[in-house]
């Protein structure tokens, strides 16, 4: 289905709220009482759902959609795309580790020299869009938060030296059950897991 052009309305290049793909299953007179059209056209209520009729109208009604392709220009043929090419999409704007399963999953850190300081390298998946905002969980879902040595949760931190691709640092800040242990050592243990952020 090709909609024409119009001059006086457009799908704008924005990150705010410009344009919606409604499937309508239902609605009140609100919606279905005014006319349809073929062409882009602004928001009015009464057009949202003009013509539309119940699918609880009947017990036999039913709906299937296999795949819904929207595009600016001419449509091209409909695109079957692999899970993992979606994902990896997705992922260029939101990372979860934290929902893997494991309240390890995603970072492990080794105490530096550096006091209140951890490093070793979490890579993403995929090049994020932009420089993400990370948070860190422990191993009990502590937010900003790592845990030590398996055993020492809530130590409260910070992700640093983020980029586009992965992050190589956790701050100790003192929150929580306090600061990375000194008496440990360089070489103690700090494990987790995160999120990362670069959305619009």
């Amino acid at each position: 289905m090709s909609i024409p052009a119009a001059t006086n309305t457009q799908i704008d290049d924005v990150t705010t709220h410009d344009t919606d793909l409604m499937l309508w299953m239902h609605a009140g007179s609100t919606y279905t009482s005014g006319s349809t059209s073929t062409t882009l056209r602004p928001n009015v209520n009464a057009n949202r759902a003009a013509g539309v009729s119940s699918i609880f109208a009947s017990t036999s009604n039913f709906i299937e959609i296999t795949g819904i392709q929207l595009e600016v220009g001419v449509a091209t043929p409909f695109e079957h795309e692999e899970l993992s090419t979606t994902l990896a999409k997705c992922q260029r704007y939101f990372i979860d580790c934290k929902s893997q399963g494991s309240g390890y999953g995603g970072v492990a850190m080794f105490r530096s020299v550096y006091a209140n300081q951890a490093e070793g390298y979490t890579g993403f998946p995929v090049e994020m869009r932009a420089t993400p905002t990370v948070t860190l969980f422990d191993g009990s879902s502590n937010t900003g938060a790592l845990t030590e040595n398996g055993a020492a949760h809530n130590r409260g931190c910070a992700a640093g030296n983020i980029s586009k691709v992965g992050f190589n640092k956790a701050t100790s800040d003192g929150t929580g059950t306090g600061h990375f242990s000194t008496s440990a050592g360089a070489g103690s243990a700090l494990l987790g897991t995160y999120q990362a952020a670069a959305e619009l």
